[in-house]
Order: structure tokens, then C-alpha cells, then sequence
């Protein structure tokens, strides 16, 4: 068996979160390694692959706020960069099926698709010399309050001064940690797909609240395509009607504001819930993006929050590094004080609103919050933080 490999930190996970942090950490002189447990990077990741279209694969798109863009930038992704793999969106218009409440404010950002995003980070890890391992399985740990050590068979060993689990919503380096999560299932699915609408979208990310749940078009570079992202209670019967009978429950669910809708690419699933892990830190071990939190797709701060996680923990081992007396484990605790609060209040919020829009209500209830929606609209300094919200200054 060789001996194991000293490095400054090991990253579990080689999608967005995972690659940003190793690349952050790499800026800051820290040698490490991302390990991916696929057996393969998919080819819509790889940066050699010919370029495909959002309609033949996964409909996947991240609402990127300007926090976000701020970290990027910092890991080695400029705006200049994103504007080749997506779009901006300029505006958030929000409305009430039932009784017509509405609210709309300002909100900039870049609607990004997965896949190309993915790409270009692992294309700049791997033009930086940053070592991505795949096929990689966690069979046996030691995590303490001194080291890292991992063992991932085949005699191949890692010693590390940080492990980070940016391994997803099934985390293993959660489990091998023992972290337990309060979690709680939507009776919900995410149905997705890429729609042509008849009447140009302006850049505006429009959102419905429906009598079965959120229903959201996201603009593309397309001045007619939208990524659609219905969170419905009637998720599987929406995957298994006609695409021209959805297309008219579209049209009728959005009050024809854009036209007509044409589904152009399948439709995809998955099911929705919200978890939330008790603790982000033990030992030298932290747990970032949706490894340690997954909320509600209704705000599209989902990755959002992962991007936050990072930058933190990069800020919080800066500070560690400017001062002598500093250690790791404060760095990390001051990491999990700072981003848990952050956290749970987007949770909470996300969860509130799912609930309230969607769970069946009493007339009063109706009434109230439609009118607390055009209060909302008619009030400047509240506009002024939602849009500081989405923005990810909160």
C-alpha cells in the first residue's frame, strides 16, 4: 500500500459547489484534490464535447444573483465569461392565481444552464493543474479535531488538513460523519422543460403561484425561450398528458401574458424536498451547498446558497491565515455561525411561502394574502429589500 498523500485539503464532489471551492482554494495557495464519485464526467460537462442544445438534454438552469457573479468572478469566472454561457434576466414579476394578486420588482442576474456551467469550471480547475480523481469511493475515514484521512481502496490514501463535502443532497461524507438532517417531503415534483412563447419574455423571470403549486418561466438568450419549472402537486400527471394539453393549461395557468406556449424539449422530473443538516462542521470535516441544506426551487436560491457557503469558508480561512492564533477549527466554527442563520432563514422562508400558496386554504386566507401581495407592490422600501434579497445582499 503506498503511503498516503499529504494534501491541504480533499473536495468531495466535482460539481459546482466542489469545483468553485477547490478553485478558490487554489487561488489561495492551498494544494488539494476534487474527488468526483462518477465513473465519468457526463458529456455535457466536458468542454471537448460538441456543443448541444438545452432542448436535447437535461432542462436544468441556475438563477445566478450578483453575489453569486461576485464569487465566480473570484474563482476565475468573470461576468465576461458568464455572458457566453447564458443570458440576464431584469426583472421579477410575481402573481396570485386565485385572486390576482401580483407584485413585481427589480432583480438582475444570469440564467445559466447547468451543464455549461459545470464545463467551464471544470475546464478552469483542470487549466489551473487542480487533480480531479473520478470513480472514487469513501471506504473508510478517520475525521477528527487534527487530520483527515481517507481511504478510497485500491491501496489509494489521503491525508489532508480539510475535507469538504460539496457532494449533494445524498451526501456521503455526510453520512460518514454522522451529521444527522431534519428533512420534510413535498407532495410535490418539479416539472421541467424549454418553451417557446409567443411574445417576447423582456429578460423578466415571471412566477405563478397556481392552485397546484409554483409555477416559473425563466428567460434564455432566446427572446422567446423560457426554461419552465412547475412545482405541482399533479407532477406526474403533468409528465404523462399530451404536450398540447399542457400547452393549453399553460396558457390558461399564465393568463396568455406571453401567448402562446410550445413545449420544445421532454419534459423532466424530480421530487421535492427540504433538508437541512443539523450541524455543517465536525472536526476538520465541513459540509457545503445542498450537502447541508436543499430548500423549496421557488425563489431559485438553491445554488445561490451554495455559492454563499463557499465564499464564506474561503473568507473565514483568510482571516484564519492573518492571524497567528488562529486555527482551523475556529475558522470552520466561524464559518457554520455565520452561514447557518443565513441558511435556515431562507428555509424557513421558502418553506412559508410554499405553504402558503400552495396547501388548500380558507377564503379569508385567499383574500389576504392577495391583498398583502398588491400592499407589498405599492411599498418602495419593501421593494427595495426584496430586490436586495434576490440579489443575495441580506
Amino acid at each position: 500500500m503506498d503511503k498516503p498523500k499529504r494534501l491541504d485539503y480533499v473536495v468531495v464532489g466535482g460539481g459546482l459547489i466542489g469545483l468553485t471551492a477547490a478553485l478558490r482554494l487554489h487561488d489561495l495557495g492551498w494544494t488539494g484534490i476534487v474527488l468526483e464519485q462518477q465513473s465519468k464526467l457526463s458529456e455535457s460537462r466536458s468542454q471537448l464535447a460538441p456543443a448541444r442544445a438545452l432542448t436535447e438534454i437535461s432542462p436544468r438552469v441556475l438563477a445566478l444573483n450578483t453575489a453569486t457573479q461576485a464569487s465566480l468572478a473570484l474563482a476565475g469566472l468573470p461576468l465576461e465569461s458568464l455572458q457566453t454561457l447564458g443570458s440576464p434576466f431584469r426583472g421579477m414579476e410575481v402573481w396570485d392565481r386565485e385572486l390576482s394578486g401580483a407584485l413585481n420588482f427589480d432583480a438582475q442576474g444570469w440564467i445559466v444552464e447547468n451543464h455549461q456551467l459545470e464545463g467551464a469550471l471544470l475546464a478552469l480547475a483542470e487549466s489551473k493543474g487542480i487533480q480531479i480523481r473520478k470513480a472514487n469511493t469513501l471506504r473508510d475515514s478517520i475525521i477528527d479535531d487534527q487530520r483527515v484521512w481517507l481511504d478510497c481502496g485500491q491501496g489509494v490514501q489521503f491525508e489532508a488538513s480539510l475535507l469538504i463535502g460539496a457532494d449533494g443532497a445524498q451526501s456521503r461524507v455526510r453520512e460518514i460523519l454522522g451529521v444527522p438532517m431534519l428533512n420534510w417531503a413535498y407532495h410535490q415534483r418539479a416539472v421541467v422543460a424549454v418553451v417557446h412563447s409567443e411574445k417576447p419574455h423582456q429578460g423578466v423571470t415571471r412566477q405563478w403561484f397556481t392552485g397546484s403549486g409554483p409555477l416559473a418561466l425563466l428567460p434564455l438568450a432566446d427572446p422567446h425561450g423560457l426554461v419552465l419549472i412547475w412545482s405541482s402537486v399533479e407532477g406526474q400527471a403533468l409528465l404523462e398528458v399530451s404536450g398540447s394539453e399542457l400547452e393549453s393549461r399553460l396558457v390558461r395557468e399564465t393568463d396568455q401574458l406571453m401567448g402562446g406556449l410550445k413545449l420544445v424539449s421532454n419534459r423532466q422530473s424530480f421530487p421535492l424536498q427540504q433538508q437541512h443538516a443539523m450541524r455543517y462542521v465536525k472536526g476538520r470535516a465541513v459540509l457545503l451547498g445542498d450537502a447541508a441544506h436543499t430548500i423549496h426551487p421557488l425563489a431559485g436560491q438553491g445554488a445561490n446558497l451554495g455559492f454563499a457557503d463557499v465564499a464564506e469558508l474561503v473568507d473565514c480561512l483568510v482571516q484564519m491565515s492573518l492571524d497567528p492564533s488562529a486555527t482551523i477549527q475556529g475558522a470552520l466554527s466561524q464559518f457554520e455561525r455565520r452561514r447557518a442563520g443565513q441558511n435556515i432563514l431562507m428555509t424557513a422562508l421558502t418553506d412559508g411561502l410554499s405553504r402558503l400558496f400552495t396547501d388548500p386554504k380558507p377564503a379569508w386566507l385567499r383574500v389576504a394574502r392577495s391583498w398583502g401581495m398588491r400592499l407589498l407592490d405599492r411599498e418602495a422600501q419593501i421593494k427595495r429589500l426584496l430586490t436586495e434579497t434576490a440579489a443575495g445582499r441580506w
